[in-house]
């Protein structure tokens, strides 16, 4: 009898998830210069956005690497687990991530290892993850957990404003950018997700407090027909203005199933910085309850 697994990476958000789980995850490097940090062990997103916001050092990120992958998987196999579900960053974002499927049947384990792609990141892959982690403990079959959570991720609904785009095209996470480049302080552009999981430019705004304003606009008319929504709003280091969004826009939603607000992991707050608001979810309906 198989007993799956569901393993992802501190990209999930799961560490500031406001939601209990038992998600094993990965953790990757966070270099200020010489220093290194893990994200989730030994910094945390308060001290990370403080320390970016006062350093004139530009962090860089290493990635989760195969022999992190082999320890998991032991670490599996001696608990009994015969699968193992793995959620990464998007193939689009991460080499390492694309390069582990042409070599994870080579990491010498006798526990089977299963990729999912979720093009997601930030909280919208660590409820992804959280969901299937559910199903697992439940007895669901890795087939069965890979319907669902297809589904769940075709219902994506994710949209963020930034208040610097350096961060991103220095990183070279972001694309579409002809036109922006130039311009970076004064315009405030609306981005999303490409269907790989690609950031990408999709439209522009002069002011941070119209781009939020339409951003919300444009969530809120994707979430008008559904009957149930899980809303979420993810911030790198505000706080007050996410829960004033919360209070305006989410409260009150006559189709709200569930909400969840946190914070951007401190791995991918190195490539948007500070400054960043986050609004959308998962359209629910047609998802069993698990």
């Amino acid at each position: 009898m198989s007993k799956i697994g569901i393993l992802t990476d501190c990209s999930s958000g799961l560490d500031y998830a406001p939601f209990p789980h038992n998600v094993k995850l990965t953790r990757m490097g966070i270099h200020f210069g010489e220093e290194t940090f893990f994200d989730g062990l030994n910094i945390t997103a308060d001290q990370f956005y403080e320390r970016l916001q006062n350093s004139d050092v530009m962090p860089t990120t290493s990635a989760v690497t195969p022999g992190d992958i082999a320890k998991c998987l032991k670490e599996f196999e001696e608990e009994g687990y015969t699968d193992v579900l793995y959620f990464p960053l998007p193939f689009v974002l991460s080499k390492a991530t694309e390069n582990l499927l042409l070599i994870k049947d080579e990491l010498n384990s006798n526990v089977k290892l299963h990729i999912y792609n979720a093009r997601s990141t930030t909280l919208l892959l660590g409820y992804l993850a959280n969901e299937a982690q559910k199903m697992a403990d439940k007895g669901y079959s890795i087939e069965q957990i890979l319907d669902r959570t297809e589904r769940l991720r075709n219902n994506t609904v994710a949209y963020f404003v930034v208040d610097d785009l350096n961060h991103l095209v220095r990183s070279g996470r972001l694309r579409g950018v002809t036109g922006f480049i130039g311009n970076l302080m004064k315009i405030k552009p609306i981005l999303t997700l490409s269907e790989e999981g690609a950031v990408v430019p999709h439209s522009k705004v002069r002011t941070h407090r119209r781009a939020v304003e339409e951003m919300v606009k444009i969530v809120n008319n994707e979430f008008a027909g559904a009957k149930k929504v899980a809303y979420f709003i993810l911030h790198s280091g505000r706080p007050k203005e996410a829960q004033a969004i919360k209070e305006a826009y989410v409260d009150n939603a006559p189709n709200k199933h569930s909400f969840y607000l946190s914070t951007i992991p401190p791995i991918l707050g190195v490539h948007v910085g500070c400054g960043l608001i986050g609004y959308g979810g998962y359209i629910l309906d047609g998802i069993e309850e698990i």
